[in-house]
Parts: C-alpha cells; sequence; structure tokens
C-alpha cells in the first residue's frame, strides 16, 4: 500500500463535499482506480479517477515541524462525492509513520516530492 499514499486537493473538511476553489491538500490511500468513458458530440472522451480514503488533519498538524504533517490515524473524512477524485488532483506521493502523540494513534506525513508543499 505504499505507492497508494497521497496527497491531493479535492477534499472539504467536512460532509464529503468537494473543494474546488482553493488548494488544501489531504493526505490520503487510493483504494482503487476507474475511468468512465462519456459520448460528448459524436467523440468519446475518457476520464480516470480514484477513490480515495482520506485522513482528517490532526488538531496540531505542524507539531513536528516542515514538511511534516500530522494526521488522525483512523478518523477519515465523510464519505461523499469527494471520494472520487479525478487523477490530476492528485499532487504527489508520501511517506508515513504511525506513532502515539498523548496517547493517541496518528500518522506523520512527508511528501516525496523536491517541492515545498505546505
Amino acid at each position: 500500500m505504499r505507492s497508494a499514499r497521497i496527497y491531493a486537493s479535492w477534499a472539504a473538511a467536512d460532509q464529503g463535499a468537494l473543494n474546488v476553489n482553493s488548494l488544501v491538500f489531504f493526505a490520503g490511500y487510493v483504494l482503487y482506480y476507474f475511468s468512465h468513458s462519456i459520448n460528448l458530440n459524436g467523440k468519446f472522451v475518457q476520464y480516470v479517477f480514484a477513490c480515495v480514503l482520506g485522513h482528517k488533519p490532526d488538531e496540531n498538524p505542524d507539531q513536528f515541524g516542515n514538511p511534516t504533517k500530522t494526521w488522525k490515524l483512523n478518523d477519515f473524512l465523510a464519505h461523499g462525492p469527494s471520494r472520487f477524485l479525478p487523477v490530476q488532483r492528485i499532487y504527489c506521493r508520501f511517506a508515513a509513520a504511525e506513532t502515539l502523540v498523548e496517547g493517541e494513534k496518528k500518522i506523520v506525513t512527508v511528501p516525496l516530492d523536491s517541492k515545498n508543499l505546505f
């Protein structure tokens, strides 16, 4: 599941809604990819989506410093339209480690990209 870890910008913070107006990243796991074709004006156009399970951000996401971010380990964004992510909205993959912070399980992530994400 290492290669399925992604940073993307698509989900809003609540109710599985979409956030298409700003660039707010979340960490998530790609469960599977699928393609959809539609006939537009006599031409078939194909779109590729990822079904994603996104982590909720921690109350103190910057506690370990940049470029790491802390997320809730077993608390995910609500299911809804944001779960189906156009692959173009995937920014990069991330490396992760599970840790215990004040008795609560967290996941600490680091982007696998040379750009500064946050």
